[in-house]
């Protein structure tokens, strides 16, 4: 296991009652104070993936650094960051994600925003930009999805066919047998057992979590199978084909050494 250290400084944001955000600060001109009025306008929120965190995405601090002064970094930590993405789901994600853009829109109400995912934060990204409206959105009890200028997927992969790859076949279709009669029982927020996620992916999951990443065939319709190769035309139609209907400018990079 690799350590280091890594000094960041910046600004830590609560954006909902116990969720934070960290903005990066040039080095050479730390805050004098919660909320500086020099603070760039605009925001580029960053979404990282399965089991990462706060500055455990290599390439952010000099990401952050690079970024022209009328930009600023910021790293999102959502409920399902770490070892959380277990018992969350892409809906919690969009959820909380949109208390954020919410936070800086109010902030910086003259700003533009961008989300930026890496990995399975790239679903977090597209979903936001695409997903059909929540109940409690229709209803106009709930959080409002707000707009934002863009979204950047860096590293979009295909969890199901990486964990088609990693598991044993026999083994990966009796994990999803005993996933889909959870959920069929209507128990699809139990814990599967420690062997089916967490000595792989590093975390414990729930049945419908699992499901959502593992997307068994024969449809192949798990939350989080945004990115699969074999996808038809039509299931890109409904993610890709809405953010572009929604005018929402996309960014796909996919990269070797840089995650």
């Amino acid at each position: 296991m690799a350590h280091d250290t890594v000094q960041a400084p910046g600004i830590l944001h609560r954006y909902s009652h116990n969720l934070v955000a960290f903005e990066h600060v040039p080095s050479s001109s730390p805050p004098s104070s919660p909320e500086p009025t020099s603070q760039p306008p605009n925001s580029l929120l960053f979404v990282a993936g399965l089991n990462d965190g706060l500055l455990t995405t290599p390439y952010t601090p000099s990401l952050a650094a690079a970024l022209p002064p009328t930009w600023s970094f910021i790293q999102v930590l959502l409920s399902s960051s770490y070892s959380g993405w277990g018992i969350s789901s892409l809906t919690q994600d969009i959820a909380e994600l949109s208390q954020c853009v919410a936070y800086f829109k109010s902030r910086r109400p003259e700003g533009k925003i961008i989300l930026m995912g890496n990995s399975t934060g790239c679903q977090d990204v597209l979903g936001y930009l695409s997903f059909p409206p929540t109940q409690d959105e229709e209803r106009g009890q709930g959080w409002e999805r707000p707009r934002v200028d863009g979204g950047i997927l860096q590293a979009p992969v295909s969890d199901r066919e990486a964990i088609g790859i990693i598991y044993p076949r026999e083994d990966l279709e009796r994990y999803n047998a005993m996933a889909r009669r959870l959920v069929e029982d209507g128990k699809g927020e139990e814990m599967l057992p420690n062997e089916v996620s967490l000595p792989i992916l590093g975390a414990r999951t729930t049945a419908s979590r699992w499901l959502s990443l593992s997307s068994p065939a024969p449809d192949h319709r798990g939350q989080d199978d945004l990115f699969s190769s074999d996808l038809p035309p039509a299931r890109f139609a409904e993610t890709f084909g809405v953010a572009g209907r929604r005018g929402a400018a996309l960014l796909v990079l996919y990269s070797g050494n840089d995650a």
